[in-house]
């Protein structure tokens, strides 16, 4: 009896420890296009910031990265003058072209929000405007990335009600975000139909 109250107990412990590390643990995703992270229980807001990345015209083009907007600098360590020999960083425009989808925030800033889900792990599905079985939708938007005959960067998921940052309308052409469509390629003609946006979606799931 003992060795069975105690086998008992045991198994209550390690439930337990699972259940408190999955609560202590999650992941983090980048919610591109928007300011604030989505409205879900276990989902919450590390930061708001602005995409960026390199300038669409420099080969050693970096790809789209959040800055949060409040930056800090270790004062004793940089230098306050521009310099040769560093890598650049750009703040990211819509180039989405009046009359097209996202049309209205052409030339727009990019903004977006760190997003971390406690006790989950999430993953960005191109090409679906749902989540698979077992898998709650974060978020859904359409996937962006530069131009084909620019420098490549990632794909990123930009929420379908894209906002802008600051109201800036500046033309600055610095990191640029370009609508994906897919071409006949090795695809054939179906399921991916030529010309038409590809969508995406950002997906949870508990451990």
């Amino acid at each position: 009896m003992k060795v069975a109250a105690l086998e008992n107990q045991l198994q209550l412990t390690q439930k337990t420890l699972r259940s408190v590390s999955r609560e202590q643990s999650g992941s983090t995703y980048i919610r591109w296009g928007k300011k604030t992270c989505p409205n879900i229980t276990t989902t919450s807001q590390v930061y708001s910031g602005q995409a960026a990345g390199g300038h669409y015209q420099h080969t050693g083009s970096a790809e789209y990265i959040c800055l949060p907007i409040d930056p800090e600098y270790d004062t004793p360590a940089v230098e306050d003058k521009e310099q040769q020999g560093r890598s650049l960083i750009c703040g990211a425009e819509y180039e989405t072209n009046s009359g097209t989808l996202f049309g209205h925030l052409h030339d727009r800033d990019v903004p977006c929000s760190l997003c971390y889900t406690r006790g989950k792990t999430t993953v960005m599905l191109p090409a679906r405007t749902s989540c698979y079985s077992g898998w709650t939708l974060e978020y859904r938007g359409f996937l962006m990335s530069s131009e084909a005959n620019q420098p490549g960067k990632n794909y990123v998921c930009v929420d379908n009600d894209p906002e802008e940052m600051n109201e800036s309308h500046a033309n600055k052409n610095g990191a640029l975000l370009y609508l994906v469509e897919a071409r006949e390629g090795s695809f054939g003609k179906n399921p991916y139909k030529p010309g038409w946006e590809l969508s995406c979606a950002v997906c949870s799931t508990t451990f």
